[in-house]
């Protein structure tokens, strides 16, 4: 339940910290912000797996939870001291459509994470999970395109920038740290601080991308 909730919380923070930063900085600045978020984002992936490591081979793996306390507590306080007051708008929740996108990203993860345990399609439990994913994503889409007040704006995808970013996401995440991880722990029957050094590396790439957005970012938002 706790390992529920953390996620479920900590799906927020990236977007609200940039919306944040986006509400807080003037245009010109955007740039600049979004390079110092960026540079503690990528910092994270490179890091974060090897200190993991080193606390669950050193200490235990809990450890890889509790550090984080005494930081979000830091920045909590920070945050109720230092944020300045911003008018709200009030826009309404399109709950059909979360919850159909919830569901098939379930459905697709399920699949993806029970596939190679419950030799992918042979099994009926990942068919039902593909069909989920699929129905998920269809409903949601056809949803998307129709609904007065969908969950994302419309507008967003006509940005071919944003929706770039969005492709090259999507397959960034399924080819995420965690499946590599536990591919090299099997094959290779490697220490938990082993494997983090190695898939460390493929966040390198991720850095000099965002180092590249983030100039032409600020190259576009420089006032004239």
């Amino acid at each position: 339940l706790f390992r529920a909730v953390q996620g479920v919380a900590g799906a927020f923070i990236v977007p609200l910290a940039q919306a944040t930063l986006f509400d807080i900085n003037p245009r010109e600045k955007h740039g600049t912000a979004m390079a110092i978020f960026g540079a503690g984002v990528m910092i994270g992936p490179i890091a974060g797996p090897v200190l993991g490591g080193w606390l669950t081979d050193s200490f235990d793996w809990r450890w890889v939870f509790l550090i984080n306390l005494p930081i979000g507590a830091l920045a909590a306080l920070l945050m109720a001291r230092c944020m300045p007051a911003i008018p709200r708008a009030r826009r309404r929740f399109d709950m059909f459509g979360f919850a159909m996108l919830a569901l098939a990203l379930a459905g697709l993860q399920l699949m993806l994470d029970r596939g190679e345990q419950a030799d992918w399609f042979a099994s009926w439990e990942i068919r039902i999970e593909f069909a989920v994913a699929v129905a998920g994503i269809w409903m949601f889409a056809v949803h998307m395109a129709t609904a007065r007040y969908p969950l994302f704006d419309r507008k967003m995808f006509a940005d071919s920038n944003f929706t770039t970013g969005l492709l090259f996401m999507a397959r960034r995440w399924l080819n995420e740290l965690n499946d590599k991880a536990v591919f090299l722990e099997r094959k290779y029957n490697g220490t938990s601080l082993r494997w983090p050094v190695i898939c460390s590396n493929s966040r390198i790439s991720d850095l000099k991308a965002l180092v590249d957005y983030d100039s032409t970012m600020m190259r576009n938002t420089a006032p004239a």
